[in-house]
């Protein structure tokens, strides 16, 4: 019985608990801001298709540069990028995701329409893209500082003070996105390859 019973035990495996993998990922904060309309001007569509139809418009744009959507609300959404799967260049998708999207707002007011803005934070964790949101001017796109250096070789960026009515300790490091650096900047100089179009 003894030989039988330290049989069985050895044929039991020892599971160990669960390890948790450390994965990089992007997070882009979307926040829409739905114009105010006065009494006098129609909506040329009811509030709930307006917001489903840019809904699908942001959800296409996004998993178009690889994103996955995490949160879906009427005014916040939250992407990442990474998930389930690693993938190349990370932040320079969500910039490319949020810069897209700044096309699609530019292009529906440029139909005289009535759509909505929208502030694109982009950080390295949930939290602080939503933190960044407090921070951020229509359409504006916005990183963290940590976001900053790992794409400041391909995009233009400037320095974000903050509002003016925060304080010091509620203020991030951020930068805001002009736009793609120009094709004469000093990546062809350190030899440094643009980011594809994925």
């Amino acid at each position: 019985q003894d030989v039988n019973m330290k049989r069985s035990d050895q044929a039991i495996p020892q599971v160990e608990g669960p390890s948790w993998e450390q994965k990089p990922v992007a997070v882009l904060a979307i926040e829409i801001i739905w114009p105010v309309v006065t009494g006098s001007e129609a909506l040329r569509y009811e509030p709930w298709t307006l917001a489903t139809r840019w809904e699908q418009r942001i959800v296409e744009k996004v998993q178009g540069f690889g994103g996955i959507v995490l949160q879906r609300a009427p005014s916040l959404y939250l992407v990442a990028f990474g998930l389930p799967q690693t993938l190349e260049q990370l932040p320079q998708r969500a910039v490319q995701a949020a810069l897209a999207l700044r096309r699609l707002v530019a292009a529906a007011r440029d139909a005289a329409t009535r759509e909505p803005c929208r502030l694109l934070p982009i950080g390295e964790t949930v939290g602080l893209p939503v933190r960044l949101l407090g921070q951020a001017a229509p359409e504006e796109i916005l990183v963290s500082d940590q976001m900053r250096g790992l794409i400041d070789r391909w995009y233009e960026l400037q320095v974000c003070d903050g509002p003016v009515e925060a304080g010091p300790s509620e203020r991030i490091g951020a930068y805001r996105i002009v736009g793609p650096s120009p094709p004469n900047s000093s990546l062809a100089q350190r030899g440094v390859r643009p980011p594809s179009w994925f």
